[in-house]
């Protein structure tokens, strides 16, 4: 028999009520590895998925993006294994999106368009946005990622396509409809050492990776108990109230029970409205406190996760007014039906402390990991090193690529601030025609001054 605990706690995070605790506390019955953070982060990211797309809270919708980063073996794979599972629970297996993940801005928008309201779970997430940012086809799917969270209050449109003369409109494929409030919630996982490839300057300050929360499983040691327990059937209750006041069609029939979604262009025609009860939380003055808070700012990947940070609290405090009550104590339907849903002060303010919560791992984890990722690390010591076989110490570009280092057209700027560290400097040859060369090389020094890559970064620390 399915447990019904009315709360879950988490120690630094808001406490999960109603339909979010549900969700969380059976996650711990039925998890291989029942992490309480991974319990917390599934039961919100299922929230989100459910309340996206037809709820409206001045101009953020409920979908979010959030990275889960761990050793292996952590448990990372029960995440998306009971997300799929909730989803056949409430009679609504398709809110689970086919397929792990992308290659081009064609797939995002074929994918969206066959589940335009979904949970994507993307396994290997940092190995895969590396290979996607390393590559200019793999680039416009990252484009498209960042486009659909962006366009969640409009309509996502395809790019044009020359067309065959033989075709009609009945013959349009996937990649051009227009997508009217495109709702997918993603949900990616990864090792340190995929994070640190991707968690640079050039991906936050481009856009692409400031709206992602970032969570990690802590190294702990955990007992499953494998219940095999469904959810209480108070939970697909509420949920199905809240997807049917989205407009998706709901068949309660006992023992027939069954949820469609919309399709990608019959959403609701008008949102429900979903509006902050007064109180000591503004929005217009959380805005400007937040705006203060950027241009203080001086590290670039602070300063662009804060530009987020009421957007991504708005979006939270959906989930948690709708679905993170007690039950008691949950906005009635006709009320909601009538007023439109009511944001809570105390939802806005777990709300906001979630996304902040995720702005401080993310701080953490950027002063703790590494400068360089790990193959800007490995290029720059096989440069350093080749300039050291080579009589005067110095290496154009070309001259380092014919020695077998393959070093991405996008890396080198990283690389020259690496190599720089290691007291390599960067000169520009201009005796040729055409542009100049970029030449590496070690200043000539004393023997005794020549150091390795590695006693250089010891003494620099």
């Amino acid at each position: 028999m399915a447990s019904q605990n009315d709360e879950f706690i988490l120690e630094g995070l808001p406490v999960l009520r109603g339909v979010l605790a549900d969700l969380a506390n059976n996650f711990l019955e039925n998890a291989y590895r029942p992490h309480r953070i991974s319990a917390y982060l599934s039961a919100l990211v299922f929230g989100a998925g459910v309340c996206s797309r037809n709820f409206a809270f001045d101009g953020s919708y409920s979908n979010v993006y959030v990275v889960v980063f761990g050793a292996s073996g952590s448990g990372k794979a029960d995440l998306e294994k009971m997300i799929t599972r909730w989803g056949d629970d409430i009679h609504c297996p398709e809110l689970i999106m086919n397929g792990s993940s992308f290659s081009s801005d064609a797939g995002v928008h074929s994918a969206i368009v066959s589940q335009p309201q979904a949970i994507m779970c993307v396994d290997e997430f940092g190995r895969t946005l590396a290979n996607l940012a390393s590559d200019i086809i793999g680039k416009t799917a990252l484009v498209a990622l960042t486009k659909a969270y962006t366009l969640s209050d409009m309509s996502m449109r395809p790019k044009k396509y020359s067309k065959d003369k033989r075709n009609t409109p009945k013959n349009e494929t996937d990649r051009e409809q227009i997508i009217i409030r495109p709702a997918m919630t993603l949900l990616g996982f990864g090792t340190h050492s995929q994070m640190s490839e991707i968690l640079c300057e050039e991906n936050f300050e481009s856009g692409d990776m400031s709206r992602y929360m970032f969570f990690y499983i802590p190294e702990a040691v955990v007992d499953y108990q494998l219940k095999d327990t469904k959810l209480p059937y108070r939970v697909f209750d509420r949920i199905a109230d809240v997807l049917f006041l989205g407009g998706n069609y709901v068949n309660r029939m006992e023992g027939a029970e069954y949820v469609k979604l919309s399709d990608y262009n019959a959403p609701l025609k008008v949102p429900v409205k979903c509006s902050l009860e007064p109180g000591k939380l503004n929005l217009k003055e959380l805005d400007r406190n937040q705006q203060k808070k950027t241009l203080e700012c001086e590290d670039i990947i602070e300063k662009t996760l804060q530009t987020r940070h009421l957007d991504k609290g708005k979006r939270l405090a959906i989930v948690l007014s709708l679905l993170n009550q007690p039950y008691k104590s949950m906005q009635t339907i006709s009320s909601i039906r009538n007023n439109g849903v009511i944001i809570t002060q105390e939802a806005m303010s777990d709300a906001l402390e979630i996304a902040g919560k995720s702005n401080k791992v993310m701080k953490k984890y950027q002063a703790e990991r590494q400068t360089y990722p790990p193959r800007i690390v490995r290029q720059g010591e096989a440069i350093y090193n080749l300039l050291h076989v080579n009589g005067n110490l110095s290496a154009t570009r070309a001259e380092i690529k014919n020695s077998g280092i393959n070093v991405n057209s996008n890396d080198w700027k990283m690389i020259n601030d690496y190599l720089e560290d290691c007291g390599v400097e960067c000169v520009q040859d201009n005796s040729k025609r055409g542009h100049p060369l970029n030449v590496y090389q070690i200043p000539v020094l004393d023997s005794k001054q020549i150091i390795r890559t590695s006693e250089y970064k010891q003494i620099k620390k």
